[in-house]
C-alpha cells in the first residue's frame, strides 16, 4: 500500500491514519522519516520522528524508539 508514494507529508499522515486503524504503522512511518530527511528541518519533520519513536516503543524497540527521539530532538 502507498508503494508509489513518496512525499512525506502524504506517509506521515497515512501512518498515523493505518495506527488509528489498528494496522501496523511502522513502514509508513519508517518511510515518512526517510523522505523527511532529505526534505529542509520543518516541525513536521520532528513531529514524525517523535511518532515513529513512539510507534517502535509501543513495539518493544525501545533503542530505536530512543534513537527517532534524538534524531527529533536534532530537527527541534
Amino acid at each position: 500500500l502507498f508503494a508509489r508514494v513518496s512525499d512525506p507529508d502524504a506517509l506521515y499522515f497515512a501512518a498515523l491514519a493505518t495506527g488509528q486503524l489498528g494496522e501496523n504503522p511502522l513502514g509508513l512511518a519508517r518511510r515518512a522519516v526517510e523522505a523527511y530527511r532529505a526534505a529542509p528541518p520543518s516541525l513536521r519533520a520532528a513531529r514524525a520522528w517523535e511518532t515513529y519513536g513512539y510507534f517502535l516503543h509501543d513495539a518493544a524497540r525501545d533503542a530505536a524508539a530512543a534513537q527517532a527521539m534524538q534524531e527529533a530532538a536534532g530537527v527541534y
